[in-house]
């Protein structure tokens, strides 16, 4: 990543975090609720824990869901099921997990740290190819 320090332009972190999401979302509550920001859309116990660190950590982070790809935290999203294993095994969604990665630059971070789940370290892993020795698992207590 070059170093653009005092040449006027933005200086990229060197870490981002990636949240996983979860399957207990807003809607298995809120059936008629439309969409939501994705940060809002996942009501599971160790989501809250992950984004809390997340925000608190004072780095970019984003939600990689089973079926977006990588989020931003208040992008809007509506209700769906898709488990890691199905997202792992289908061809389109990889293919389009690989663009976002790369539309996202992931490859410039240094660390990318995945929370919590070994399934979605899998995914990035596989996202981000040859640059896979970035991404690290880091275990939140909840």
């Amino acid at each position: 990543m070059p170093n653009c320090e005092g040449m006027g332009k933005h200086v990229m972190p060197s870490e981002i975090i990636i949240v996983p999401c979860t399957r207990e979302k807003i809607w298995s509550i809120e059936p008629q609720r439309g969409e939501v920001p994705a940060r809002g859309a996942y009501i599971k116990r160790a989501f809250a824990r992950w984004r809390d660190h997340a925000e608190n950590s004072g780095l970019p982070w984003v939600i990689l869901s089973t079926k977006y790809g990588f989020l931003d935290p208040d992008q809007q999203i509506t209700n769906y099921e898709a488990r890691v294993s199905s997202a792992k095994s289908d061809p389109g969604y990889m293919t389009s997990l690989q663009e976002q990665a790369r539309s996202r630059r992931l490859s410039e971070y240094d660390r990318i740290t995945v929370l919590d789940w070994e399934a979605f370290e899998d995914l990035v892993k596989m996202a981000l190819g040859g640059i896979a020795s970035k991404v690290h698992l880091k275990k939140i207590m909840y």
